[in-house]
């Protein structure tokens, strides 16, 4: 490992999601395994100023609700369509999911998970999709499942 890629301790106060609800059955099974629940280290990068997860929000709830205040982060170096990730960072401020803690008090059956979550972002997607098509030109669709 590069000392660029080398994983940090980071305050979970200090993670700003980029997803607005967490699936509770994906919940449970997270928290059945058991800790540690960084590792692999929660991938984070710089979005509106802000560190913020670009996945692992189930991990991450996780470990907040076992009562972790730190976990092991590494900078997500993926190349993402990251005007995606803005957006959503952007409807998480409009939401007040402003930190971990806020994303645990927005745990969702599946059901709800798909109307709420998956078929925003599926919109989005589309929506960027267009657009580049129309010579946005803007970098590929995350492939994580936010």
């Amino acid at each position: 490992m590069t000392r660029e890629t080398e994983p940090l301790t980071l305050p979970l106060a200090a993670l700003q999601p980029s997803q607005l609800w967490i699936h509770s059955g994906k919940l449970e099974a997270v928290r059945a395994r058991g800790a540690p629940f960084d590792d692999p280290p929660l991938p984070v990068r710089r979005i509106r100023g802000k560190t913020t997860l670009t996945d692992g929000h189930t991990r991450a709830v996780a470990a907040f609700l076992e009562g972790a205040d730190s976990v092991r982060a590494i900078r997500d170096e993926d190349d993402e369509d990251w005007g995606f990730y803005e957006t959503c960072v952007a409807w998480c401020e409009e939401e007040g999911v402003l930190a971990v803690r806020d994303l645990a008090e927005r745990i969702v059956e599946e059901d709800r998970f798909r109307a709420l979550w998956i078929d925003r972002c599926a919109a989005l997607r589309r929506k960027r999709a267009r657009e580049k098509k129309a010579g946005d030109g803007e970098g590929s669709f995350p492939g994580k499942g936010i």
